[in-house]
């Protein structure tokens, strides 16, 4: 083979190789695309559970506040209940008390 051809074969083998290189890039790119759209995905799952999760959390600070004022509710009651009847027995026999 004279000089020129095998400049031409060395030139074909390079651009056979760029082309290998070319489609195994093109082949990672779509690989990167799909895992990208898997963490996109990933990513709108876990914002709409923060979103939930909040909202759980903001009706459970608020039945908690019920919680809270029913409790003192009945703790009032009971210390009437225990005025009323330190009264009743006061009205009904003075002198035991």
């Amino acid at each position: 083979m004279s000089n020129v051809e095998n400049l031409l074969q060395k030139i074909l083998e390079n651009q056979v190789k760029m082309q290998s290189d070319i489609n195994d890039l093109k082949t990672n790119q779509e690989r990167f695309e799909k895992k990208l759209d898997a963490v996109a995905n990933q990513v709108a799952d876990l914002t709409e559970f923060k979103a939930e999760t909040t909202d759980m959390l903001i009706k459970m600070d608020e039945k908690i506040d019920q919680i809270k004022f029913v409790k003192h509710k009945a703790f009032r009651n009971k210390e009437d209940l225990f005025n009323l009847k330190q009264a009743f027995k006061y009205t009904r026999n003075p002198e035991q008390v």
